[in-house]
């Protein structure tokens, strides 16, 4: 498309340049205004822009032929520019809708393959009101996800998982996770080592179908390997012999709408201004559950890629700067968590990583 709108263009200069020196040619014997190269010129923009001064004019019959070659010019010269202002929007409007701008995202979700398991994972994840990068393979996806979800929140990339040029417009190196929901563990496999490659601080999250590579996965800096299947066997053995506490932990799993009833386990990053830094777990205890009804549950310590979680830790637990809190809450108290320790919940980019 391009290399024939070149020899359009080109063909085109030709073709004027030709006719402005035939009409020097014919004009200059007589006495019309047009007598030099540049008078053609000037005659020619003028007549192919519509203006049309008339400071110069053509007065032989062959000259005369020549501007109504540039007279119906114009018409074909608005169309052409018309034609590529179109093409041109249709063009950003479309690298846009593919993604190929990039996003300026940061402590978001990647999602690498979307399928209808992603697409559950997505719909928690925005009502959590977390940023989220969709990657996909598959154009249709891309139609399907700016047409289902309208959130500023969501981000989607239409690319070829091995393309690392592409992939790199989600961001990665600023994403808090990046989920691998290719389609086998083969293919997790090789995007959890190009990823690594990319990027040695990447936190990376799969879910299997054959739970016996969970150390392979781990041995090539994979940070959370989870066996669905492992996962649903647990829940569906615990439904049979303790129903309500089984109903009980999958509410706590699960983030349906975000409503203010909707109860989750949340962590949140201390920080210098977090104001239970340097404190105990029983000071935070305590204080949290008197003023906001919020039940502290564990501290998780971080150094590099390791992660050590607390459940339940004894009170005299120092609480330090990089560490992370584990609360019940509801919608209503996650407003408030938010509001004192000044960060949102979720693992943040730089804490906890590799």
């Amino acid at each position: 498309m391009k290399k024939r709108r070149l020899l359009a263009v080109l063909v085109f200069l030709l073709v004027y340049v030709a006719l402005l020196q035939t009409l020097v040619a014919v004009e200059s014997r007589g006495s019309g205004s047009i007598r030099t190269f540049g008078d053609a010129v000037w005659y020619s923009v003028v007549t192919l822009t519509t203006v049309g001064y008339g400071d110069a004019y053509p007065v032989t019959t062959t000259g005369k032929a020549i501007g109504a070659i540039f007279l119906l010019g114009s018409l074909g010269l608005l169309s052409f520019f018309i034609g590529s202002a179109a093409d041109a929007f249709t063009e950003l409007r479309e690298r846009r809708k593919m993604g190929y701008r990039g996003t300026d995202f940061t402590e978001h979700v990647v999602i690498l393959g979307w399928d209808g398991f992603a697409r559950t994972i997505l719909d928690t994840l925005l009502a959590a009101e977390q940023s989220v990068a969709v990657v996909t393979n598959r154009k249709d996806d891309v139609e399907l996800l700016h047409a289902t979800y309208r959130s500023d929140r969501l981000f989607v990339l239409f690319s070829d998982y091995a393309s690392a040029n592409l992939i790199e417009l989600a961001n990665l190196k600023q994403a808090a996770v990046i989920y691998l929901n290719l389609p086998g563990d083969a293919e997790k496999l090789v995007a959890a080592v190009n990823l690594r490659g990319m990027h040695e601080g990447l936190n990376l999250v799969v879910t299997l179908d054959d739970q016996q590579l969970r150390e392979t996965f781990r041995s090539v800096g994979v940070t959370y390997v989870i066996s669905k299947n492992e996962i649903a066997a647990r829940l569906v053995a615990s439904y049979m012999f303790e129903p309500d506490a089984a109903a009980y932990g999958q509410d706590l799993l699960t983030f349906d709408k975000g409503g203010d009833d909707d109860i989750d386990i949340q962590q949140y990053l201390v920080t210098e201004e977090n104001p239970f830094a340097g404190r105990r777990y029983g000071e935070l205890f305590t204080e949290m559950k008197a003023k906001y009804n919020c039940l502290p549950v564990g501290i998780v310590k971080t150094d590099g890629r390791t992660r050590r979680t607390m459940k339940l830790p004894d009170d005299a637990t120092p609480i330090e700067r990089g560490d992370y809190l584990l609360f019940i809450v509801d919608g209503r108290q996650r407003k408030h968590l938010i509001s004192l320790f000044g960060v949102r919940e979720g693992v943040h980019v730089g804490h906890g990583h590799g």
